[in-house]
């Protein structure tokens, strides 16, 4: 099976035809970095805190059967 470098031959340049007639460009590798970074601090699975869940629900739950108008 074939490894795929998404910087050398994203996936969308050989599986769409039209794609392949256009000219590529390449992000320089302080751009790439930069989202590889941003990705790392701000794109993670939050861990369930069960009090902080329990406090959220006592404080959120009546307002659900409240009606606005």
């Amino acid at each position: 099976m074939e490894v795929r470098v998404d910087q050398v031959a994203p996936y969308w340049i050989d599986h769409h035809p039209e794609m392949k007639k256009g000219a590529v460009d390449f992000l320089p590798s302080i751009e790439v970095q930069f989202w590889n970074d941003l990705i790392a601090t701000y794109l993670y699975v939050l861990k369930k805190d069960v009090k902080v869940s329990v406090v959220i629900s006592a404080v959120h739950f009546p307002k659900l059967n409240v009606p606005i108008f």
